[in-house]
């Protein structure tokens, strides 16, 4: 089409497998909900549909004498300032880390970080006919995926058994039961 090849850059949307050792492909075990703080990660977009302040607002609600929870945030968009506000206001500021952007290439060591990935998106049309790319980097990544209750990602997670799904009515998910 006359374009100049070296014009043309490649976006990627999701890790590459074939780039990818093993050892980089595999969760680093269990989570341990005896010693070690369940670390939920989200990786995307942050915007205020994406669902994440509902995740800040249940970590005050865990009692950190039977489990610590932490979340980590790769990603940018325009509501990251308001979530930090909302971290401050709950006094939950040590319990999330806001990486930023991340390269593709460090999606996998991100991930492994993690004991659980999360995918509150607050539910539309859109996600009601779809599922998220993330869902596929967390299962790469050997992470038990807890997201809002949609019928794809509903069907997905229950056909593999690779997670659990919650909706705002219903009682919070135990996240001890999504290995």
């Amino acid at each position: 089409k006359g374009i100049n090849p070296e014009k043309i850059v490649r976006v990627m949307n999701v890790p590459l497998l074939a780039e990818k050792g093993p050892q980089e492909l595999l969760h680093r075990g269990s989570p341990d909900f005896g010693t070690n703080p369940i670390k939920l990660v989200y990786l995307g977009v942050v915007r205020k549909p994406r669902g994440i302040q509902a995740i800040i607002r249940a970590l005050n609600k865990f009692d950190a004498n039977t489990y610590s929870v932490e979340l980590k945030v790769a990603g940018d968009g325009p509501y990251i300032e308001s979530l930090k506000d909302l971290t401050q206001e709950l006094g939950v500021e040590d319990k999330v880390t806001f990486e930023g952007y991340i390269d593709s290439e460090d999606i996998v060591e991100f991930l492994t970080t993690g004991s659980i990935g999360v995918i509150p998106h607050e539910p539309n049309e859109h996600w009601e006919n779809t599922i998220p790319n993330k869902t596929f980097d967390y299962m790469c990544a050997g992470l038990p995926v807890v997201a809002t209750r949609t019928p794809p990602l509903e069907n997905l997670l229950s056909e593999i058994g690779c997670g659990k799904t919650f909706s705002a009515s219903q009682q919070p998910v135990d996240v001890r039961n999504c290995i």
